[in-house]
């Protein structure tokens, strides 16, 4: 039984030392964060030269108006009071074509991709109410209607244009309405219009960052998406009804009514906001993994490798007879900690699948030669270095899933416990037999003659 007590206080030291091991990981994670801190500083340092993310609002037709709003004073009697407010008119028509090409700006060992959006807008406003227009104001002032397009970063406009009725608009910086924020604006005196539909188009070119979107306002928005970024990530409130991923790029398309737009074609905004900026269809153009995030998810793996590790060892000492000392497994532990710090380093400078070789490989060469000076066995070394590969194949196997990570993750924990399982099935009778084997040595014991 004591060597049963042993060998139970000997899994219970390094168990310790497993979870002791935590210390070292969580340093190299904080480093991956830290790492990863300077690329998103990188990012937003480089969109502020050549474009943030881009949304776009409009064209929208926005005309200033005047309400009376009556409220009780102190001494209980009606009062007016004059509020400016802006009538808005949304378009009937939206068609609009966006071809996106990508590139890459560096910043020291970062590489951050960029775009420049070639977008195509054409469309007509519907017919304008005036008589509701006016019924709806005590005060409309027609002459300073303006053609609002919402741009979130003016800076990267590298040009824009646009045509009413034929004739050519000339765009003015800001969008001159507050609740839609920064873009550009035409001034257009709608003073002696008649009701008629206005036919717009747009033609502009913008730089930016990560993200695109378009707010699809019309009662009937129709928008066409090509690109030469390979890994789109779609997101707004709309997804594309079609879309065309490929090594090349992709293609995707939207169809939008009135009816999912939630927004009425024509509304007064004073106080209130007019939700135009929560309508958006949208695609993410970075990088959907980045090295540090798949360095960062091998991480949260390392204590269930270096457990698996500390098993394999353990399985060899109960199943050949060598006696490994927890010092011997402390650094063990040490240097499957540092495999994720190498990982790091490299991936800075290359590509994820050729670090991932690089890493393995050293602590491969590290891990064998340690095992060949400890037990002077090129049969256990080998066999060592051979199920450590394994699990560094299965790792990288997991970093690669993303749907399927947690059931293989699982599934490894249940082998590995099945091994131990098969490894630890004969303690309790080797106890049985080696106390059994004590008790006969005594029982046949004779006194020794004086």
């Amino acid at each position: 039984m004591r060597e049963a007590n042993r060998l139970s206080l000997r899994f219970l030291f390094i168990a310790l030392v497993a979870l002791g091991l935590l210390v070292p990981l969580l340093f190299v994670d904080g480093v991956a964060d830290e790492r990863q801190r300077y690329y998103r500083e990188v990012v937003a340092n480089i969109g502020q030269s050549w474009g943030r993310e881009q949304s776009l609002i409009g064209p929208v037709l926005v005309i200033p108006a005047v309400d009376a709003h009556t409220y009780m004073d102190d001494d209980g009697k009606p009062r007016q009071r004059l509020v400016e407010v802006s009538h808005v008119v949304l378009p009937a028509v939206l068609n609009a074509n966006t071809s996106i090409t990508h590139d890459f700006r560096k910043r020291g060992i970062y590489s951050v991709p960029v775009y420049t959006a070639q977008i195509s807008l054409q469309g007509q406003l519907g017919a304008l109410a005036r008589a509701d227009i006016a019924a709806a104001h005590r005060q409309v002032h027609w002459a300073q209607a303006k053609l609002v397009m919402g741009i979130s970063d003016t800076r990267a406009i590298r040009s824009a244009q646009g045509i009413l009725d034929g004739e050519s608009l000339s765009l003015e910086p800001g969008s001159g309405v507050s609740w839609i924020g920064a873009g550009v604006h035409s001034s257009i005196d709608l003073t002696q219009a008649r009701d008629s539909q206005g036919t717009f188009e747009f033609e502009l070119e913008l730089g930016g960052t990560e993200r695109f979107a378009i707010a699809p306002l019309a009662d009937q928005t129709e928008l066409k998406m090509q690109s030469t970024w390979p890994h789109p990530s779609f997101a707004g409130n709309f997804l594309p009804q079609h879309r065309e991923i490929g090594a090349d790029g992709f293609s995707a398309s939207w169809s939008v009514s009135a009816l999912a737009r939630g927004v009425p074609k024509q509304f007064t905004y004073s106080n209130q906001s007019a939700s135009l900026h929560n309508l958006s269809a949208a695609v993410g153009l970075y990088e959907p993994v980045t090295s540090y995030t798949t360095v960062d998810r091998g991480i949260k793996y390392g204590l269930l490798f270096i457990g698996l590790t500390f098993l394999t060892a353990v399985c060899f000492e109960l199943l050949s007879g060598v006696r490994f000392h927890l010092v011997q497994y402390a650094v063990v532990g040490l240097a499957l900690a540092l495999f994720y710090l190498t990982l790091l380093s490299l991936t800075e400078h290359m590509s994820f699948g050729l670090a991932y070789g690089l890493a393995t490989g050293v602590i491969l060469l590290m891990l064998g030669g340690y095992a060949w000076s400890i037990t002077r066995t090129a049969k256990v070394a080998l066999m060592f270095v051979a199920v450590e590969a394994l699990l560094y194949w299965v790792l990288y196997v997991l970093l690669q899933l993303e749907d399927l990570a947690m059931l293989t993750g699982t599934g490894l924990l249940l082998i590995g416990l099945g091994a131990l399982m098969l490894a630890t099935q004969g303690l309790n009778r080797q106890s049985l037999e080696s106390g059994q084997m004590v008790e006969t040595i005594d029982s046949d014991e004779s006194p020794v003659p004086n």
